[in-house]
């Protein structure tokens, strides 16, 4: 379906919330996904529309404001999903800092758990954002006498390196440039593996909404675990832009059986017109290997771009 009624030139808004109401309320976007969520095995998704997504912000984040200020920071702890998504926005529309972080398990073994020790004591947030689940999971574990360890290294650990702030008009000025570059338009379609909690996952969440596109999205875990699910993903929804970082590519090359030809779940790289490589070193002869092998399925080596940093 195309979006005629976009006009590109409307004037661009300070934050990236402001834009999603726009879009909420044209009749050509209410009930397009604004966000797809993709299971492996074989392939379910689940989908956000710009609708849904407006009003979740505005219901949850009024919410919140109840018994949080503006600027008071919340812990987001939730996996990787659709419900991550919508705390992010719900987070920006009630004037909240959202400080995302990947969750430790919630058996806090291993001591997996030293990413939370550090933001703690670094953001002191008023309160944390998590799936009900694992919530009472924790609640299990703080009920135990074995929680002592963990509690006092909340209480007093100390580490670096600091947390960056980054403001929502910076955020908004980085995706706005980013939109351009990119000739980003609702008729676009991302796929995206990279780590929410990932400074460019985070942004290409933003990207999308500036640019009134959708963007479909899976875990890392599930990339590495069947790499193929990434160019799969591109294939199924047509997509026009896809970040990855630049292990990805051999990894593909190695583990993503490429060379399989299959009539179920088949490859085609032909709608692909930006495959970012969002990090640094790149490596010419990765680069031109992938390339090699993947244009047999329709893929441009033009659509090939570096891009680094915030």
């Amino acid at each position: 379906m195309n979006y005629e009624n976009y006009d590109p030139f409307f004037h661009d808004q300070p934050v990236v919330d402001l834009y999603l109401p726009i879009w909420a309320k044209l009749p050509g976007f209410k009930s397009k996904p604004a966000f797809i969520w993709a299971e492996d095995g074989p392939i379910q998704s689940s989908s956000l529309t710009y609708e849904e997504l407006n009003s979740s912000a505005q219901c949850i984040s009024s919410e919140l404001l109840l018994s949080l200020r503006k600027n008071d920071t919340v812990l987001v702890l939730c996996s990787p999903g659709l419900e991550f998504v919508e705390m992010i926005f719900v987070c920006q529309r009630a004037g909240l800092l959202a400080v995302p972080i990947s969750p430790p398990h919630p058996s806090f073994s291993n001591e997996n758990y030293h990413h939370l020790l550090r933001v703690v004591p670094q953001t002191r947030p008023k309160v944390a954002k998590a799936q009900r689940d694992y919530i009472k999971h924790v609640e299990n574990y703080v009920a135990r006498s074995s929680n002592k360890k963990l509690s006092e290294a909340l209480q007093k650990y100390t580490s670096i390196p600091k947390p960056v702030l980054v403001t929502a008009g910076s955020a908004a000025h980085n995706v706005r440039v980013a939109r351009k570059a990119y000739d980003f338009h609702p008729n676009t379609v991302v796929v995206s593996w990279l780590p929410q909690y990932h400074d460019c996952g985070l942004m290409f969440l933003l990207l999308t909404i500036v640019s009134g596109a959708t963007c479909v999205l899976t875990s890392l875990n599930t990339f590495v675990n069947r790499p193929r699910i990434w160019l799969e993903l591109i294939s199924e929804f047509k997509a026009t832009c896809t970040p990855v970082p630049s292990f990805a590519l051999p990894l593909v090359l190695k583990r993503g059986h490429v060379g399989v030809t299959r009539t179920v779940n088949p490859i085609s790289m032909l709608s692909l017109k930006n495959l970012i490589i969002v990090n640094e070193p790149i490596y010419s002869n990765c680069v031109e290997e992938f390339v090699e092998v993947l244009k047999l399925f329709g893929l441009n080596p033009l659509a090939i771009s570096p891009s680094y940093g915030l």
